[in-house]
Parts: structure tokens; C-alpha cells; sequence
């Protein structure tokens, strides 16, 4: 019971951290999806800013990237971002 109490907690904790955006693209003529990847700290500061960092095939390489940042924010290294 446990397991399945820290698997649902982290399952929320990952829901909660992403933003999915739908938009009607004029020169493609089609929908388009994009995924925002939040900072935990970015609904609970307003008015902080954040910086942005833009991955262009996120069907592929946003998970390596967020886990890399996850990282690199943890310890420190990089800043808290958007991406």
C-alpha cells in the first residue's frame, strides 16, 4: 500500500509541474502542442522571473532534459528555469 501511496505522490508531483499548450498554427495550417516544464517554486512566486530554455524536438528530449536540469537545480548548478 505504500508503494502505491509514493508512486500516486510522485505521479501528481511530475502532473503538477508541466503545462500543456494547444494553438492553431496560421503557416502550418494544424494544431500544434507544446509542453511547459514549471520549476516547483514558479505558482508559488509570482512575481519571480524566470529564465526559459527552449527544446525543439520535446517529443524526444524533453524527460533527458528535465531530469538533467532536475539535477543541475538541485545542487545548484543551474537556476531554477522554464523549459
Amino acid at each position: 500500500m505504500k508503494k502505491v501511496l509514493v508512486l500516486l505522490f510522485f505521479t501528481v508531483a511530475l502532473y503538477a509541474q508541466k503545462k500543456t499548450e494547444t494553438f492553431q498554427s496560421e503557416r502550418l495550417d494544424e494544431q500544434r502542442t507544446i509542453t511547459i516544464s514549471l520549476p516547483e517554486s514558479y505558482e508559488k512566486k509570482t512575481a519571480k522571473t524566470y529564465p526559459v530554455l527552449i527544446v525543439l524536438d520535446g517529443d524526444f528530449l524533453l524527460p533527458p532534459f528535465e531530469g538533467a536540469l532536475a539535477y543541475g537545480s538541485y545542487w545548484m548548478i543551474y537556476p531554477k528555469l522554464l523549459l
